[in-house]
């Protein structure tokens, strides 16, 4: 039985429901592949995992650190509810992840600063919020510089600035790496390196994929996890999925940032 996907009225994105025998095919190669794809193992899927690199986490999710917290807001509405629930799902889902691979991380907390009067105003409803202490509680100006272990700038922070106790980092390329290869061990999962899907094409049972200009396979069940590249192919070309480009420093460690403590969160990391 075919369904639109909901929000979207394109005739073009009617999709089939999925086939419960055939294997699943992935394309991408960052976190979100690598966690679709382990997630599918565990309940007993056959997954192959389509790579346009030659390793995974070539993307964004090859930084060496990202943080890790909820987003809330001051409304408590469904979507804080929900990244609540989420932030505590991904610490109980990684944790076993950490002991078993090298993965560096650290359950520091993260303490986010104003640096906005927006930012200020956000910042401040959170903390009104009455979300349990060991989620999020407000922080008091006399214990930033404490709390970070490196003098803070008062006046720039004001007077809102958050604590989240169970927050920390970890590192997105060795994560996912961490991923796929607990997903490999189970011996449900192929990955294929250095294969680009140039096009997909639709067929009566599924979609032939197009691999590096090459006919490729022709699969039942697709499932694409490629970040903004969604756009890159025809039948997800309309979406509004779009990059957003940022920048990573790595310093050497020096004074005073020998002394941070924890995960500093503001107009940066």
């Amino acid at each position: 039985e075919s369904r639109p996907i909901p929000g979207i009225g394109d005739p073009g994105l009617m999709r089939a429901a999925a086939d419960p025998q055939a294997p699943i095919h992935l394309i991408g190669g960052g976190i979100a592949a690598a966690t679709l794809a382990l997630s599918l193992v565990r309940r007993g899927r056959q997954v192959e995992l389509w790579c346009a690199d030659e390793s995974a986490a070539h993307g964004a999710s090859g930084n060496r650190q990202g943080a890790l917290y909820p987003q809330l807001n001051g409304a408590q509405d469904n979507l804080s509810q929900w990244y609540t629930l989420a932030f505590g799902f991904a610490r109980r889902w990684y944790a076993p992840l950490l002991a078993h691979h090298a993965i560096p991380h650290a359950w520091c907390g993260v303490l986010q600063l104003a640096h906005q009067p927006q930012s200020q105003r956000k910042l401040g409803r959170v903390g009104q919020a009455h979300f349990p202490e060991e989620l999020v509680r407000p922080v008091q100006v006399d214990e930033l510089t404490a709390l970070a272990g490196v003098p803070l700038s008062l006046t720039a922070v004001d007077t809102a600035a958050l604590f989240y106790p169970l927050g920390g980092w970890l590192c997105p390329k060795a994560l996912t790496q961490g991923i796929l290869a607990e997903a490999e061990s189970s011996g449900l999962l192929q990955i294929h390196y250095r294969q680009e899907i140039t096009e997909l094409q639709p067929e009566e049972n599924g979609w032939r994929l197009i691999l590096n200009g090459q006919d490729g396979p022709s699969v039942r069940n697709l499932v694409l996890a490629t970040g903004h590249r969604l756009r890159d192919l025809q039948p997800t070309g309309a979406l509004p999925a779009f990059p957003i480009r940022g920048q990573v420093s790595h310093l050497s460690t020096q004074p005073p940032l020998d002394g941070l403590k924890t995960v500093l969160c503001s107009a940066g990391y």
